[in-house]
């Protein structure tokens, strides 16, 4: 079976070292920090146009729950639409009802606007009250082909038992792409319950080159990016674990 590491990025330098530490897929957003956010359009179109590899659009307006408003629904939309238009290879989006229920109607609607590209429903999941049976059953119907998922846990690693739950339920008709605190010390747990796809920041602080004392909201003297060091082992770790 294949394994195939996707990286999450939120600016140009964690992007080119996804790019040459050996990344099989990007995610593309802004804010990491925050959960990660919709990326922005000139982002997009760069990422692009120097990615070899395929690149999927997170689509998310505001930090926070995924229960939405009509006008941030709005947002969502057309920016799917935007990512489509730039090229984008697939969409990464998930919502949630007020009872924090997985959202079936707006699901399928994305689903739908998003096409023909594929659909991740992301860790929206993660927080839901719908069971994980359900969860799988649901997605898998609206059309729905991979699952970004921690197994309802903080981290992956934690939520190792979830994790082959939802692959048992998955039964290979939908992708489930494991993330949070994955690296290349323990991703073998997770490739030997069966994951065939690992998604992870393989980020690093980095002192600021130009620091100032003025600080603009959360920003700090150092900032975190992809480290292409991290994202090498990662990449050697899966690729070892799938020559066993």
């Amino acid at each position: 079976m294949d394994r195939l590491l996707e990286v999450c990025v939120d600016s140009t330098f964690s992007l080119e070292a996804a790019l040459e530490g050996g990344a099989d897929r990007i995610e593309l957003c802004s804010s990491l920090g925050e959960g990660g956010l919709t990326p922005s359009y000139g982002f997009m179109k760069l990422a692009k146009k120097i990615s070899n590899i395929p690149v999927f659009a997170l689509i998310r307006p505001r930090s926070g729950n995924f229960v939405y408003s009509k006008n941030e629904l709005e947002i969502i939309f057309e920016d799917i639409e935007i990512a489509k238009a730039l090229g984008a290879d697939g969409i990464v989006c998930g919502f949630l009802n007020q009872n924090l229920e997985i959202d079936e109607a707006l699901t399928l609607k994305a689903v739908k606007a998003a096409s023909p590209l594929p659909f991740t429903f992301h860790r929206a999941i993660d927080v839901s009250v719908t069971s994980i049976k359900q969860s799988v059953k649901l997605l898998k119907e609206i059309g729905v082909k991979r699952i970004l998922t921690s197994g309802k846990a903080k981290t992956a690693h934690e939520g190792l038992d979830n994790l082959k739950k939802l692959l048992e339920e998955a039964n290979n008709e939908i992708s489930i792409l494991a993330g949070s605190g994955i690296n290349s010390q323990n991703v073998t747990d997770l490739l030997n319950l069966g994951i065939s796809e690992v998604h992870a920041s393989c980020s690093s602080p980095f002192a600021q080159k130009y620091g100032s004392a003025i600080k603009m909201g959360a920003q700090e003297d150092s900032s975190t990016h992809t480290d292409i060091n991290k994202v090498r082992a990662l990449r050697r770790a899966i690729s070892f674990d799938q020559k066993q």
